[in-house]
């Protein structure tokens, strides 16, 4: 969502916050989303994740960052 990311840089940079540290956006943010379910996802598995979504929302899971590429090791 470029234009979210957008909005959002320019919010701090009138707030004074941009500038020399890294910006880590997400699903809090309105940067990316869980991507919508196919036909052949359960309910029950599309509910857990949903809740799962609302914890990373809430700061209650934490999504650790990768910056090693995994395909590597």
């Amino acid at each position: 969502n470029n234009p979210m990311a957008i909005t959002l840089q320019i919010k701090r940079i009138e707030e004074g916050a941009f500038g020399g540290s890294m910006w880590v956006a997400g699903i809090k943010e309105g940067i990316i989303d869980i991507a919508p379910f196919g036909k052949m996802v359960p309910q029950d598995v599309q509910d857990q994740v949903m809740a799962l979504r609302e914890k990373i929302i809430s700061g209650e899971l934490v999504v650790p960052e990768i910056y090693d590429r995994i395909d590597q090791k």
